[in-house]
């Protein structure tokens, strides 16, 4: 199956500030190839790098990581919630408060990355065995109408948001 990105316009103003990520056709096979990239990066990484942080008050690589894989999960949640039926709205979440009640800055480098591949591979069986008509359901999740293609689109949207910011912020000094 072939899962195009939504078309311009269906998106709430926050999904489309991150259209700049998505050049792709298939955001399918673009969720397996940016599995490849992200763990290449991750593993040419130290755990010095790991614990890095740009500035004060940042998070490091690590919590980086992390927050992808959080917030992977819940969009993958949601998409699962639509495809199924769910009427009810679904919530939002903090991802500052999330990252106050996470672990990651005392795991590894290594078994964040297993365990971000653990929830890809995941997302991916999730959306492998989705029946097509299913894509262009529409829920409401954080206040917003969204629909189940918007939110696979934003999972690997802002996986790629982060990459980059993870290059241009903690690699470049």
């Amino acid at each position: 199956m072939i899962i195009k990105p939504p078309i311009t316009g269906t998106l709430s103003p926050y999904y489309e500030s991150y259209r700049r990520y998505i050049a792709d056709e298939d955001l399918l096979t673009s969720l397996h190839d940016e599995l490849l990239i992200t763990s290449e990066l991750i593993l040419s990484l130290n755990e010095t790098q790991g614990n890095f942080r740009y500035a004060d008050g940042k998070w490091s690589v690590k919590e980086v990581l992390g927050h992808v894989s959080d917030t992977e999960r819940i969009l993958a949640y949601r998409a699962l919630c639509i495809m199924r039926g769910e009427n009810q709205s679904l919530l939002g979440f903090d991802e500052n408060e999330y990252m106050k009640n996470s672990n990651f800055s005392t795991r590894t480098l290594g078994d964040i990355l297993n365990e971000f591949e653990s929830v890809r591979k995941a997302t991916i069986s999730l959306f492998t065995a989705m029946e097509e008509n299913r894509l262009d359901k529409i829920g409401i999740a954080n206040g917003n109408q969204v629909t189940v293609r918007a939110l696979i689109y934003f999972i690997l949207a802002h996986e790629r948001h982060h990459l980059l910011f993870i290059k241009s912020k903690y690699l470049s000094k």
